[in-house]
């Protein structure tokens, strides 16, 4: 089961991302305690959302391959892939999020704007409250940028890139 977290407003926080991009390319949040809260993971669950620009798919950028790209990736770096029955028993419940949208500027969609988010959640408890505990992002890496429509494939170099920055950040919260 794939998860949306954007319905309704997607396209608009994708143009939020992306003229906020314009000013910085990449985003790597390397907050207190980021990489920090990755140490002790078993492993991660992965859920790519939906690609929301028809476009974009016929371009060769779909869920799917993303889907792939990430979960390959994290094998062969030695980090564990949930399924969905061991990531709702693992603690904490981690799970990454890839958010790949382009949005078509122009009238005759020649150029995309491209904006990637990959993001760790897990579930934390409220420090005012203990007893509320919800899922949220402590990690996170953002980017957005400038391409030609017959370079969309180019933005799953960008999605591979965002999840080298979270392997690297894992390896180094869980030294072998």
């Amino acid at each position: 089961m794939r998860a949306v977290a954007w319905v309704g407003c997607g396209r608009w926080i994708t143009v939020l991302v992306f003229v906020v991009g314009l000013v910085s390319p990449t985003l790597a949040q390397e907050l207190p305690g980021a990489r920090e809260s990755l140490a002790g993971l078993a492993g991660v669950y992965v859920i790519v959302e939906d690609i929301i620009n028809p476009d974009v798919e016929r371009g060769g950028l779909a869920w799917s391959t993303l889907q792939t790209d990430v979960e390959v990736k994290l094998r062969l770096a030695g980090i564990r892939v949930l399924t969905k029955t061991e990531w709702h028993a693992a603690p904490g419940s981690p799970f990454l999020s890839l958010y790949a949208q382009a949005v078509g500027l122009g009238k005759e969609r020649l150029v995309y704007g491209p904006v990637i988010s990959l993001g760790l959640y897990q579930k934390v408890v409220l420090a005012r409250n203990p007893t509320i505990t919800l899922h949220a992002r402590t990690w996170s890496s953002l980017t957005s940028g400038v391409t030609v429509a017959k370079s969309l494939y180019k933005v799953r170099e960008d999605v591979r890139d965002r999840v080298d920055e979270f392997i690297n950040a894992y390896l180094a919260a869980n030294p072998k």
